[in-house]
């Protein structure tokens, strides 16, 4: 499931222009970064198993541009945000995401650093 996230994030045109990523850098890491950014650093966590299984992913945006941030919290809302049946719901490899609702979220102020939390929970299966 991590990885459908991934690629949607990493291959996502107004996403891409907004996180700016290198050749060498995606500015979507695991866990914790030193980067200041802009970039997303992301925790995937299990919920439910069996057949329709449910992860929480929670993405934290890193960035000293207030607006950027918001900007790239608007467009994870939007790739993110959307209920069963809506349409929107992809398939990434042998990875069926059928929905993820926002469910949670915060801000953290860091000096010049401005961290924002989006919390989604996310029902998906294998195909």
């Amino acid at each position: 499931m991590i990885k459908a996230a991934i690629n949607k994030m990493r291959y996502d045109p107004v996403l891409t222009g907004l996180l700016k990523p290198t050749a060498k850098d995606t500015r979507i890491y695991p866990l914790s970064t030193n980067n200041f950014g802009p970039c997303i650093v992301y925790t995937n966590t299990p919920q439910a198993g069996g057949r329709i299984r449910q992860n929480t992913l929670e993405l934290r945006i890193v960035g000293k541009d207030y607006e950027t941030v918001q900007a790239i919290e608007k467009r994870l809302n939007e790739l993110f945000d959307f209920v069963e049946g809506a349409d929107v719901g992809w398939i990434d490899g042998c990875v069926n995401i059928m929905s993820s609702i926002l469910i949670g979220g915060g801000e953290l102020e860091l000096g010049d650093v401005i961290e924002r939390f989006v919390t989604y929970s996310i029902k998906w299966r294998y195909i």
